[in-house]
């Protein structure tokens, strides 16, 4: 079978860190880092920005594509002067889950969990995972370039950090998945 190009937006926008969006790589069906040889893609359209993802991630697509309406929340949102939401916080989100979705399932061979997404109220955008075994929060801050986190495994064990979500280290993050889920 030959190797399929992934398609890049004439856009300027990659995410960094996730092979799939990189036009310098192919996808390689039959080897350690591909889809099961599941060579398709799903596109996700974000303000005239297309990208294309593996098929394998399409909830992941369908979860940030059913949230973007947070966009149109403007200043004052909430009755409460709360900023609004730019498209850079916005990408931040989205960077961090795509690339976050594709290494739990390269490493584990699993889907995470999928998360709600929430606006805050200082313009920045809110990952919230709650499952009966795990809490997680991602708070994304205005202008997509930092992000902080908190888990706790609903006994007595809790982690809290700071990290970029355009480029981040996967291996010190907590992970959103329950053992044996199914997306």
């Amino acid at each position: 079978m030959e190797a399929q190009q992934t398609e890049i937006s004439t856009y300027n926008y990659q995410p960094k860190n996730f092979t799939y969006f990189d036009e310098s790589k192919k996808y390689e069906v039959g080897k350690k880092y591909s889809f099961k040889n599941e060579p398709k893609f799903v596109s996700y359209t974000f303000n005239e920005i297309k990208i294309n993802v593996p098929e394998t991630l399409i909830n992941i697509v369908k979860c940030l594509t059913k949230s973007e309406k947070i966009l149109d929340l403007k200043t004052n949102w909430d009755g409460e002067n709360s900023e609004g939401f730019s498209n850079e916080t916005w990408i931040g989100v989205s960077n961090f889950l795509l690339n976050y979705s594709y290494k739990i399932y390269h490493n584990y061979g699993n889907f995470i969990d999928l998360p709600k997404i929430y606006p805050s109220s200082n313009g920045s955008i809110d990952l919230d995972w709650e499952t009966e075994k795990y809490g997680m929060i991602i708070n994304v801050a205005k202008g997509g370039q930092s992000a902080t986190y908190y888990a706790d495994n609903k006994d007595k064990q809790m982690t809290e950090g700071v990290f970029n979500p355009m480029a981040f280290n996967f291996n010190l993050l907590p992970k959103a998945i329950t053992e044996n889920n199914e997306n």
